[in-house]
C-alpha cells in the first residue's frame, strides 16, 4: 500500500499499524505541510584560521548553493581560536547566499581567555535554539564546556532548554536534534552526561542527531535514532580517522524518510 497515494480522509482511517510500518504518521504524509520534501546540509568543524581558507569556504558555499537548501547548520568549530577575525569570514561567506543559516558553538569557538563574546556577537541568540518547519521540529544544542575538548560535561542550561522545549513540541512529529559535541555512544569525545541528554528524548520521535567535534564519519543506532559524526569541512585540521575528504551532509527528508549523502569539497 501506498500511502501517499491515498487521500488524507483514508489515510486517517488506516490503523496505527500501518502508520507505525510504513514509518509515517498523519502530520508527514505526502498531502499534508508535515510530508513536504525538503533538504539541508549540516557542516561541521570549519576551523577557521587564516587568508588560506576562504578561498575553500568560497567552493564549499557555492557546492552548498548548487544543492537548493532549505536552510544550512554549522555544527560547531566554526573558528580555530575564537576570534572576531576567523568567525567574521564564516558569517560573510555562509550568510552571503541569503539562505538561513543556523550555527552552535564548538570548543575551539571560546577565545584564549575562554571568552565566547566573539561568537555572542556575531551570531546572537545561537547557542540553544529551535526550528520547527514542514512538520519537522530541530533543536540546535550548545554541548561545550569553554575550551575542553575531552571529558567533559553538557551544561544545564543546556538541558533546561531541551526540557522546556520538550513541553512545548509535538512528541509524535519527526525530530533532528544538531549538536558540536558528539552524543552516539562510544564515539571519541563524547561528553560525560550524554546520555543523560539522549534521556529526555526517549519518548520523543527523534530521527536524527548531526554532530561534529570528532572529525570522522560515525554512526550509531539508538532505536529508531541515527546518530552520527562527519568528517570537518576545513583545510586547516585533518580527519581524526586519516581520510583524507572534506566536506559536508546534504540531508534530504521525503515523507517522513531522511537521508544524508556525505559531499566532498576538494580544496
Amino acid at each position: 500500500m501506498k500511502l501517499s497515494s491515498l487521500s488524507r480522509r483514508r489515510l486517517l482511517q488506516l490503523p496505527v499499524g500501518i502508520w507505525l510500518s510504513s514509518h509515517c504518521w498523519p502530520g508527514a504524509c505526502a498531502d499534508d505541510k508535515g510530508g513536504k520534501s525538503f533538504n539541508f546540509i549540516v557542516a561541521n568543524d570549519l576551523h577557521s584560521l587564516d587568508k588560506k581558507c576562504p578561498p575553500f569556504f568560497e567552493k564549499v558555499i557555492q557546492s552548498m548553493r548548487e544543492q537548493k537548501p532549505e536552510f544550512i547548520v554549522l555544527a560547531g568549530d566554526l573558528a580555530e581560536n575564537g576570534t572576531s577575525e576567523q568567525l567574521g569570514v564564516i558569517k560573510e561567506i555562509f550568510t552571503a547566499p541569503k539562505i538561513p543559516l543556523y550555527v552552535v558553538p564548538g570548543n575551539h569557538d571560546f577565545t584564549k581567555d575562554d571568552s565566547r563574546k566573539p561568537y555572542d556577537d556575531l551570531f546572537p541568540n545561537q547557542l540553544n535554539h529551535l526550528l520547527t518547519i514542514h512538520g519537522w521540529q530541530f533543536l540546535f544544542l550548545d554541548t561545550t564546556q569553554q575550551q575542553r575538548h575531552t571529558n567533559t560535561e553538557i551544561s544545564k542550561e543546556t538541558f533546561e532548554f531541551v526540557e522546556a522545549s520538550l513541553k512545548k513540541l509535538d512528541k509524535k512529529n519527526p525530530t533532528v536534534v544538531c549538536t558540536h559535541f558528539p552524543l552516539g555512544e562510544k564515539v571519541n569525545m563524547r561528553p560525560k552526561n550524554a546520555e543523560e541528554l539522549l534521556k529526555l528524548f526517549s519518548e520523543v520521535n527523534l530521527k536524527a542527531v548531526f554532530s561534529g567535534h570528532y572529525h570522522s564519519q560515525t554512526e550509531v543506532k539508538k532505536g529508531e535514532t541515527i546518530l552520527t559524526t562527519n568528517r570537518c569541512c576545513a583545510i586547516s585540521r585533518s580527519n581524526h580517522d586519516g581520510t583524507k575528504e572534506k566536506g559536508y551532509f546534504h540531508v534530504t527528508m521525503k515523507e517522513g524518510i531522511l537521508k544524508r549523502e556525505f559531499v566532498e569539497v576538494k580544496p
